[in-house]
């Protein structure tokens, strides 16, 4: 038996959620994220079923949250990173075409989230115009494009 010493830490709890979660057909979220995946498991590394590995993949959490950079894959290295609230609630899986963007009668509202405020960046002919709006907004304020999934 390996012995780690964080049993009972932040890092730990979260590691053990995503087992919970991945391989737990019982646990309460194992249904919604199969469900978001097409009707198919949510992928795990293998290797993570052993927190060791886990770990030293990925290292302490330094108070951030898991995050898996593309929403329709799985859980592995290099996949997840340790990101804030705020940028875990930017990388969730949308519902249209855009990131951002929201049909308000004929035209495109691109609004942005930032320091918990839904802010109007502006509004625009077509869905495209917005994107490029949000995305020179989200590089502004963020310092980073969004993240792709």
């Amino acid at each position: 038996m390996v012995r780690h010493g964080k049993s009972g830490t932040r890092v730990y709890k979260i590691w053990a959620g995503i087992i919970k979660r991945t391989c737990n057909t019982s646990h309460p979220n194992y249904k919604s994220y199969t469900k978001s995946n097409g009707g198919v498991p949510v992928f795990l590394n293998p290797s993570w079923r052993q927190f060791v590995n886990f770990y030293s993949d990925m290292g302490e959490d330094n108070g951030l949250t898991i995050e898996r950079i593309d929403t329709t894959k799985g859980y592995y290295k290099e996949n997840c990173r340790w990101a804030t609230l705020k940028e875990q609630m930017l990388n969730r899986k949308r519902t249209g075409k855009f990131r951002g963007i929201k049909k308000f009668g004929v035209k495109y509202q691109a609004r942005i989230r930032f320091e918990g405020k839904l802010r109007h960046i502006g509004t625009f002919k077509t869905p495209e115009l917005a994107s490029l709006a949000f995305n020179s907004c989200y590089f502004a304020l963020y310092g980073n494009h969004p993240p792709l999934y």
